[in-house]
């Protein structure tokens, strides 16, 4: 409800007397307030509900009242078409209705749609800034890290890394995992800011709580590593698992190498090939070459040479490595061709080109 401005408030009080004018007025105010905020709220339980006809009339007649919150409803309906035909130009228009009454979500949506530029939306990342600046001046966490995202790319604005930090950290307080994510590569990388594993480490806990498996992989590699901060090989196996379980290819051969070691766990062989497996399935070359290695020697699977063979050309195909890890790929390479048929090369090649084209290369 906005204020009555004091000119007006004085004129009241000397026609109508102070107490009962002031009363009058903010009573109806009130009054038709609630009757706004009731049906607003219903015409909320009815698209959460997904009954999007009903949301559709309510949110229809209080965005042609001026309701900036169900104008944005009502462009958001439009936007992806719920309960009506998809028309993201009269979706836009209702946005700007709402924006322009300051209504920070469709501020952000404006500004998302001129980012996107799709459906007859012209792309303008300069205009999609302002829309998101907007946005992000009232604390909105998802414009933050877009306009964080636009600072470090440099797109529609000026390449600012520290800009950039600065935004992720406002969305990353707000607990927008992707910017607290981002603001972690920022301090293992010295981008935007000082170079602080640490700090790192902390951004990547906060989202990797929330679920989000990239921060608990570099969790499990800080942890597991010599990277500016205390080794801690168990808290590495449990970031690892998590990431592993989400299917992260990168987390599941991490976890082997930890399996296979014993590091941080118990040592145990079939459990780092059934990781290496997982990760190789998903064309980890990494993990091909660990599992070509175990399977040439029988260790924690059945020796098969055929198949070893297999997973390491599917590695030497796909993967760039050090001089280090090449020679020793190298070495396995030579040691298998010699133990192997030429018929049996012939099968073990065979076998990665058809594994290969079953996954589309």
């Amino acid at each position: 409800m906005k204020k009555v401005n004091s000119a007006h408030q004085a004129l009241l009080i000397v026609m109508f007397g102070a107490l009962a004018a002031v009363l009058i007025l903010s009573s109806g105010l009130i009054a038709r307030a609630d009757e706004v905020n009731a049906s607003l709220k219903k015409g909320i339980i009815e698209y959460r509900a997904q009954n999007y006809s009903g949301a559709l009339k309510i949110f229809r007649e209080l965005a042609k009242n001026g309701e900036e919150e169900a104008q944005t409803y009502l462009g958001l309906m439009y936007a992806e078409g719920r309960g009506i035909q998809k028309d993201v130009r009269t979706a836009l228009e209702w946005y700007l209705k709402a924006a322009q009454q300051g209504q920070p979500d469709a501020q952000y949506a404006i500004g998302l749609l001129v980012h996107v530029g799709r459906n007859g939306v012209k792309r303008d990342l300069a205009v999609a800034s302002k829309w998101y600046k907007l946005a992000a001046d009232q604390g909105h966490r998802d414009a933050l890290f877009q306009l964080g995202m636009l600072y470090t790319d440099g797109l529609g604005v000026g390449q600012d890394s520290a800009t950039a930090a600065r935004y992720f950290a406002e969305a990353g307080n707000l607990g927008h995992r992707d910017a607290q994510y981002n603001l972690g590569v920022f301090y293992m990388t010295g981008n935007g800011v000082e170079l602080n594993a640490q700090k790192a480490a902390e951004w990547f806990a906060k989202a990797g709580i929330q679920g989000h498996v990239d921060s608990q992989y570099n969790l499990g590699i800080l942890f597991g590593g010599d990277l500016g901060i205390e080794r801690n090989p168990q808290e590495a196996v449990r970031w690892l698992q998590l990431a592993a379980m989400a299917d992260l290819a990168e987390a599941q051969s991490a976890l082997g190498v930890h399996a296979y070691q014993g590091d941080g766990m118990e040592k145990n062989e079939k459990d780092a090939v059934g990781w290496f497996t997982k990760a190789a399935e998903q064309g980890f070359p990494e993990a091909q070459y660990y599992l070509s290695m175990l399977t040439a020697r029988g260790e924690g699977t059945e020796q098969n040479l055929i198949e070893a063979y297999k997973w390491l050309y599917l590695a030497l195909a796909k993967g760039t490595y050090s001089d280090e890890v090449n020679d020793l790929m190298n070495s396995l390479k030579a040691s298998l061709e010699s133990k192997l048929t030429d018929d049996e090369l012939k099968l073990a090649k065979q076998m990665a080109v058809d594994w290969r084209n079953m996954r589309g290369g």
